[in-house]
């Protein structure tokens, strides 16, 4: 959320991003102990805190069992372990001072050991950045891939021609990456993983009704939400469609899937809504509004690390103007990919809800009334 709706933003201007996608080989698993815990005395861990952690990652052994016997234990010497919490945050402080290394011009967004670096219309910048983050590598002990570490030129004002290197081999340039588990082209368009998404969606429905010959609804529908809608949902902020054809074939998904649930039940002829109605549920569109909405207003009250005076800007308010004190500007928008962008779509909404559904006491508050209103706007 903090780069992609941005650089939809610079593409409706006309502009370009390079983007590097930096992948540490085996990043967890190669961090030297020693220097970690340089860097974690850095951070003002001491005493019993710092022995703690010296305990937890010092003298780890591991072994693999296989059809009843075990390997030789080896002992780990670098690395922290996955699978925990500690894991991915003492990995986070390890890389922590990355972005002081980069020259100005260059961004840098990390999660965990996801790394990517970017510029807006400046890709001369990008080279003495990769050139940067290789020597900071080198002195944190941490190995770049050559082969896995890529590159995306966004924007159709993008300069064709460039080449940029690890060392001296020659990055990859690619058209789509794949980016925290969502799937987009240097267009900016979500359209391949609205496909996947839905293609797997349909997949894990039917394992589930063949799995599963119960005829309880709310049993069936429970087990559609646990395993099916979250991939259907995850990340959706980001990259809600707004194609009705990309819509309606996300919603084709539950549709279906209530559908078979009823019949299975001899309901044939129960139409969506009314199925809706007796799960107790929305449609997934409906779901989305409200997902987004729900982030706009946490963004606004502080609920999340967002910076909204860099997206958004507020209209002018007075007693005589007409709903909330909150309401945004709506840009102009040039492109389709910006306009169905987050900084864009969610404004109309938003502006539209009255005052007492945005001026909610907390985020459970904001959701609740923020559902009831739609609903009784003809939402479903």
């Amino acid at each position: 959320m903090s780069t992609v709706p941005l650089w939809q933003q610079v593409l409706d201007s006309r502009g370009y991003v390079t983007a590097c996608y930096i992948d540490y080989s085996k990043a967890f698993d190669s961090i030297p102990l020693k220097l970690l815990y340089i860097k974690l005395k850095a951070f003002g861990i001491s005493g019993c805190l710092l022995k703690f952690l010296e305990t937890f990652l010092n003298g780890r052994c591991q072994k693999v069992y296989v059809n009843g016997f075990y390997s030789e234990s080896y002992c780990t010497p670098s690395g922290v372990p996955q699978g925990t919490c500690l894991g991915p945050l003492m990995f986070l402080l390890y890389i922590n001072d990355l972005p002081n290394v980069l020259p100005p011009g260059v961004n840098c967004s990390i999660y965990a050991d996801d790394c990517k670096i970017y510029t807006i219309n400046c890709h001369e910048a990008m080279q003495p950045a990769l050139d940067a983050i290789q020597s900071w590598s080198r002195r944190w002990q941490l190995s770049m891939s050559k082969t896995k570490t890529t590159l995306m030129l966004i924007g159709r004002s993008h300069p064709k021609d460039c080449r940029f290197y690890l060392d001296d081999h020659e990055l990859c340039i690619s058209h789509s990456v794949c980016d925290l588990g969502i799937t987009y082209t240097n267009t900016l368009c979500f359209d391949e993983y609205i496909s996947k998404c839905v293609r797997i969606a349909f997949t894990k429905s039917n394992h589930i009704l063949r799995a599963f010959s119960t005829r309880n609804l709310d049993t069936l529908y429970k087990l559609f939400v646990t395993y099916v809608r979250p991939k259907l949902e995850y990340c959706t902020t980001l990259w809600s469609p707004s194609r009705k054809l990309s819509s309606d074939a996300l919603e084709e998904v539950q549709r279906k899937y209530t559908w078979r649930i009823f019949a299975r039940n001899g309901l044939f002829r129960v139409p969506y809504k009314q199925r809706l109605l007796r799960l107790h549920t929305g449609s997934l569109e409906l779901r989305r509004l409200i997902l987004d909405q729900c982030f706009l207003y946490k963004a606004i009250f502080g609920e999340v690390d967002f910076d909204i005076s860099s997206s958004f800007s507020f209209s002018e308010f007075s007693a005589r103007t007409r709903g909330h004190r909150f309401r945004l500007v709506l840009p102009k928008v040039r492109t389709e990919q910006f306009r169905s962008s987050f900084f864009v779509r969610v404004i109309r909404t938003w502006n539209e809800l009255p005052a007492s559904v945005v001026q909610s006491t907390s985020p459970t508050v904001f959701a609740a009334k923020l559902n009831k209103y739609l609903k009784g706007r003809g939402f479903h």
